[in-house]
């Protein structure tokens, strides 16, 4: 495993942004002491860098992030144009990397190799950040590309974040951003996935020998009047990466949503339960890391009338979202640390999920049936029926208890109330409560109640 995942991993996309203009108006350089050192503040550790671009008219701003993710403690993977040239399919001016001969290709390597010793070297280099959202035609040179990288740069991370699984078939094929598709439904994210479809994407993918699985869903969506739903989404693509992880030995790393009110504010912005509940629920499926999106206002998204989404918009100021992170991570300060040395078992859930809605609620609701409603998708293969250490277990509303090697974590299923929960353990026993604090705690049966979203971790004796 690469050493970038010796810790817990809290990464953003988008990093802070060099400065822009867009229809007359200025934005500034975010690429700043003064913002790296609020990324650490808020408790990230690592920044994917963006449109500060290496072999591009930007790339001066890569160096400077560089040396700015040195001075914030931050670490910090490289976007390089050169990637373009390994994924491309015949669009943004490049010939299609399938298409090149073997002299052709081993000039690329050579460029690529001469590329990465140019920066390489800099203390918070922790990798490079090759490609978004690739499609399954683009595998071959992701693959060809990431053997360049390990022979220059064995110990660092080769990173590519894979697309959700509710997407179009062009999608799946040609990738999320290229000139070569036509959709055929544009609504088609928000209905039903073919998870079988995803699955052999998912199967391409790992015949690349990556260092990571990655992707992004992002769950808190408004359905016409329903501003509170969760999309099932959530649950089916960590259980899918829970089982690919466990079976290919690999970490792996959901996106979380950062703000929203994207893509015309069908991407809802995230409350603070939300949060809570996007990170628990990644840590309780067994993510060695999280990422957000978007974390700065992306320079690509200035023609939006919408600034508000992400944590830093685009003039550089902190919006109430970063605050809602800061909170959030507070938590993950002890959960993650434990949770990094611990192997997720399997889940158990108890109590009744309070986000249900009828079906005459329902039934003039368009995608209503990707709306959660309690039943855990795909939960055979890793839903427990007990715990052998719990002899009962009772929550006034649904909790997800995942039960690691160290101990049980609990979290709270509901972005609305708190839950009351109650315990029964089968011996008396000294349990550490890990959450935002430590409780040393002797006793055989637990009442803990839980905000929304909220988690805790219990550990057994002398983890």
């Amino acid at each position: 495993m690469k050493k970038i995942f010796d810790k817990f991993i809290v990464a953003m996309f988008c990093s802070p942004q060099p400065p822009a203009e867009k229809n007359g108006r200025k934005f500034p350089n975010k690429i700043t002491l003064e913002q790296y050192l609020r990324a650490k503040e808020l408790g990230f550790t690592t920044v994917y860098g963006h449109n500060e671009i290496v072999n591009t008219d930007t790339e001066k701003y890569a160096f400077e992030a560089l040396e700015l993710a040195e001075k914030a403690g931050l670490d910090y993977l490289v976007k390089d144009s050169i990637a373009e040239e390994y994924i491309s399919l015949g669009n943004r001016g490049y010939r299609p990397f399938s298409l090149l001969s073997e002299h052709e290709k081993r000039k690329l390597d050579e460029r690529f190799a001469q590329s990465l010793a140019r920066y390489s070297d800099y203390p918070a280099f922790a990798g490079i950040t090759f490609f978004d959202e690739p499609g399954s035609d683009s595998f071959e040179g992701i693959a060809r590309a990431k053997k360049v990288f390990d022979r220059v740069c064995g110990d660092k991370l080769f990173y590519v974040n894979l697309m959700p699984y509710y997407i179009t078939p062009e999608q799946y094929q040609y990738g999320y951003v290229t000139d070569a598709r036509k959709f055929t439904d544009e609504n088609y994210a928000y209905s039903r996935p073919n998870y079988q479809r995803y699955v052999h994407y998912l199967d391409k993918y790992i015949r690349t020998e990556p260092d990571v699985l990655s992707y992004d869903v992002y769950p808190y969506v408004n359905y016409g009047s329903l501003t509170d739903t969760i999309h099932e989404g959530l649950y089916d693509m960590l259980g899918l990466f829970f089982e690919y992880s466990r079976r290919y030995s690999l970490p792996f790393m959901p996106y979380c949503q950062a703000g929203g009110e994207w893509e015309g504010g069908s991407a809802r912005k995230v409350t603070d339960a939300e949060m809570r509940h996007q990170i628990n629920i990644s840590l309780l499926f067994g993510a060695r890391g999280i990422q957000f999106f978007p974390y700065c206002f992306p320079n690509d998204w200035l023609d939006s009338p919408n600034d508000r989404c992400g944590a830093i918009d685009c003039d550089g100021r902190p919006t109430d979202t970063a605050a809602s992170i800061k909170k959030a991570l507070g938590v993950l300060k002890n959960l993650g640390s434990v949770l990094i040395k611990s192997t997720l078992k399997g889940i158990m859930s108890v109590g009744e999920f309070d986000g249900k809605y009828s079906a005459e609620m329902l039934k003039n609701v368009e995608w209503s049936q990707t709306i959660f409603q309690g039943n855990i998708p795909h939960g055979e293969r890793y839903m427990l029926k007990s715990i052998s250490d719990i002899e009962r277990a009772e929550a006034s509303s649904q909790v997800l208890i995942g039960e690691f090697d160290g101990g049980f974590l609990l979290v709270n299923n509901s972005i609305k109330r708190e839950a009351s929960v109650y315990l029964k353990l089968r011996q008396t026993t000294c349990v550490t409560l890990i959450s935002d604090k430590k409780l040393q705690v002797a006793a055989d049966e637990l009442n803990i109640t839980l905000d929304g979203g909220d988690a805790v971790f219990i550990a057994r004796p002398n983890q």
